[in-house]
């Protein structure tokens, strides 16, 4: 596999402080969690890092995605 370091930046727009934000990865093989954000304070970034494995060298598309609100 081809190992990659992902840094995710995610961003609180809302009023108040979030907490245990789960993130999900989507890539070619399917859907994988990943640790949730801690606390995130109103007009806040957190960066979350994340090691991901591409299973073959070639092009591929990830995408981190929040739940729905």
């Amino acid at each position: 596999g081809v190992p990659l370091e992902l840094e995710i930046r995610v961003h609180n727009y809302g009023e108040a402080a979030v907490a245990d934000v789960p993130l999900s990865l989507e890539s070619g093989v399917g859907r994988l969690p990943i640790s949730p954000v801690p606390a995130i304070a109103p007009g806040e970034d957190v960066v979350v890092r994340h090691r991901y494995t591409f299973p073959a060298p070639g092009p591929a598309a990830l995408r981190v995605r929040l739940p729905s609100s």
